[in-house]
């Protein structure tokens, strides 16, 4: 029988998941270790087909890291992207599966430790050599890594490996490096011929890409932003921003490439202040996903004015926690996809939001955000910020407490007594008096 493993294609973690399951049928079952492994990688382009298409009549399906599929051919399934079930009906096609063989969490880090913590405990596989494998794809994938310096080096064999992976890691190169991550050490695949040939180039890219990151960046309050679409992106960087703006927050990345207009939306691993947005929220309004720390949106290459104007409209999302409490109510916004444009547009033309004493009391009509007077800081921000991840554009109207009947306040007068008048000559006598010399 064949085996087809369909996996998040150019991904450290989707080439470790189909590593670390590939193990896994061959160590449980004699007769998959004969059999021929098919990889084939999973794309978020915008004409990429569905993931059940991928798939092949009479093998023994797996999609990994990538979206649920409710075709019939799919036999195993493993992913922890939050934003998995995008198909009319997958949750509950997943929910009411009996097979015991599709598993999804989005807790995790990294696809390969849940294929890795699932096996081990409802299968009993404890596999042999494969621990730092599966350490270095939750570092990577879920960005554990102590600093950006640390992110943006290529000194560790595992991040030479990712490195080539995510730039060149098409189909033909993984049915090569697929089985050697089974297999092999970290260290003895970055010596492999298909590593070390690519490497040295893909420095050279690197380091051109994050001076030309430096030239065009700019810190837009807690946002770092970065148009790249002048000329098409050749490699792959994830954590140059953070280390060119290591106080901002997130990171809104326009670029391009032949096949497609891609915007990546992260937040700052290392950031001092905690995260108040969902990423993967924010993306699937535009049709895109991802995890609550990052996330991504693609667009057909044709479609990059369009592009600009979403990855403006993150940005200022993720800059304005506070959006001003007239804009939907003026505007006469709902909700819906259409709305959610309108807000945005709205809010752009109204300009940056200001004090929050001066947002409260904005506007004639009461709004939700006036609720803040008697509310502390903390719960106002976390319940604005929901509702705007959420998409819930039009704000609700306060209710008003209803006015407590107070008894009358019992007051007493007493009459005042008029002052008795001085005489005429009183006046007159004070003048003369004041009116001497000195020296009498």
């Amino acid at each position: 029988m064949d085996v087809v493993v369909a996996h998040h294609g150019f991904c450290f973690d989707g080439a470790c998941s189909a590593a670390v399951f590939t193990r896994f049928l061959r160590d449980r079952d004699p007769a998959l270790a004969q059999a021929k492994y098919e990889y084939r990688g999973l794309h978020y382009d915008p004409n990429s087909p569905p993931p059940g298409e991928r798939l092949k009549a009479g093998a023994l399906n797996a999609i990994l890291d990538y979206r649920y599929s409710t075709s019939k051919l799919l036999a195993w399934y493993f992913d922890h992207h939050v934003s998995a079930f995008q198909e009319p009906g997958a949750e509950a096609h997943f929910r009411s599966d009996a097979t015991g063989q599709k598993f999804h969490d989005g807790a995790y880090g990294s696809c390969t430790k849940l294929i890795v913590d699932v096996a081990r405990e409802r299968f009993g596989w404890a596999p042999e050599g494969l621990d730092e494998l599966v350490r270095w794809a939750d570092i990577i994938d879920a960005a554990r890594f102590a600093s950006a310096d640390e992110a943006n080096s290529f000194a560790p064999a595992a991040m030479r490996v990712s490195a080539v992976i995510q730039e060149q890691g098409d189909d033909r190169l993984l049915s090569t490096l697929i089985p050697a991550l089974a297999t092999r050490t970290l260290d003895e695949v970055a010596a492999m011929p298909e590593v070390t040939s690519r490497i040295e180039p893909i420095k050279a890219r690197y380091e051109s890409l994050a001076k030309r990151m430096e030239s065009v960046g700019e810190q837009r309050g807690a946002v770092a932003w970065f148009d790249l679409s002048e000329q098409p992106l050749d490699t792959v960087a994830k954590f140059i921003g953070y280390q060119l703006y290591p106080t901002a927050s997130y990171s809104v990345v326009l670029s391009r490439s032949p096949r497609r207009v891609k915007l990546s939306v992260g937040f700052n691993p290392w950031a001092t202040k905690p995260r108040k947005h969902d990423i993967a929220a924010l993306c699937q309004r535009y049709g895109g996903g991802g995890h609550p720390v990052v996330g991504a949106v693609s667009l057909p290459a044709s479609e990059l004015e369009r592009a600009k104007v979403i990855a403006d409209e993150i940005a200022r999302a993720q800059r304005a926690r506070w959006l001003r409490a007239g804009v939907a109510r003026d505007a006469g916004v709902g909700h819906g996809p259409d709305a959610q444009h309108a807000l945005l547009a709205g809010h752009l033309a109204g300009g940056e939001p200001r004090t929050p004493r001066e947002r409260c009391t904005r506007g004639s009509a009461p709004t939700q955000y006036r609720r803040c007077r008697s509310e502390s800081r903390s719960r106002a921000v976390e319940r604005v910020d929901a509702q705007v991840d959420a998409g819930a554009c039009r704000r609700a109207p306060r209710r008003r407490r209803p006015s407590r009947a107070r008894p009358p306040t019992q007051v007493s007068f007493t009459p005042l007594q008029r002052a008795p008048t001085r005489p005429q000559w009183f006046g007159s006598l004070c003048r003369s008096t004041h009116d001497e010399p000195a020296h009498r």
